[in-house]
C-alpha cells in the first residue's frame, strides 16, 4: 500500500535513499526527483496538491550556514502549507548535500571509499561530496552497486539518515495515512 511521495534533490539522491532506506518504505514510496534545488518546494507542490499521499521534500542546502538551512526550511513548509490544508508534508533540507552521508561517519567512508579514503578526500567531501565522488573515480551507482547489508547498516545509522528517517516516521504517524 502507498503511503507517502518522497521528492528527492537529484537522481542520484533517490538512488542513494533507496539504496539504504528500508525496504518496506521503498515499496510504500512513489520517488520523484526535483529538478532544481531552488525551485523544490514549487515542484513539490503540485504533487502535494494532485495526491492524496503526504509528502517528503529533501532539498540539498548547498551551505552549513544554519540561519540560511532554517530560512530554506521555512520557506519550503510556507509554500507547501499553501497546497495542503493540513500538514501533509515534511521537509529536511539536507547539509550541504544528501550525498555528504557518503562522508559523514568515519566508518561508513573507510567502508565507501577504501583505498582512497584520504583526509583530502573526506575534507572535500565534507563540502563537495559530488566533486570528492568525482575525484575518487566512481560515481554514486557504482557506490550503490557496492552497498552490502552491512554498508547499508552503516548508512542508516549517519546522522542525516537518522534525521529522514525520523521524518518518514513523522509522517507515518499522522492521522490522515
Amino acid at each position: 500500500m502507498l503511503k507517502r511521495n518522497i521528492v528527492c534533490p537529484s537522481s542520484d539522491g533517490a538512488n542513494l535513499l533507496k539504496a539504504w532506506i528500508p525496504q518496506h518504505v521503498v515499496d510504500s514510496s512513489i520517488f520523484y526527483l526535483s529538478t532544481s534545488q531552488t525551485l523544490a518546494d514549487c515542484h513539490a507542490a503540485p504533487i502535494l496538491r494532485q495526491n492524496e499521499l503526504q509528502l517528503l521534500l529533501i532539498r540539498n542546502a548547498y551551505t552549513y550556514h544554519e540561519e540560511l538551512i532554517l530560512d530554506m526550511e521555512g520557506d519550503s513548509e510556507e509554500m507547501l502549507s499553501l497546497y495542503s490544508s493540513e500538514r501533509r508534508f515534511e521537509v529536511e533540507v539536507v547539509a550541504p548535500a544528501l550525498e555528504w552521508m557518503l562522508f559523514e561517519t568515519p566508518e561508513i567512508f573507510e567502508t565507501i571509499f577504501r583505498d582512497k579514503a584520504t583526509s583530502r578526500l573526506q575534507l572535500i567531501g565534507s563540502y563537495e561530496p559530488d566533486r570528492a565522488i568525482r575525484e575518487a573515480g566512481t560515481t554514486v551507482n557504482d557506490i550503490i552497486a557496492r552497498v552490502d547489508d552491512k554498508t547499508r547498516e552503516l548508512l542508516r545509522a549517519t546522522p542525516t539518515a537518522q534525521r529522514i528517517l525520523k521524518r518518514i516516521e513523522q509522517l507515518d504517524e499522522k492521522a490522515f495515512t
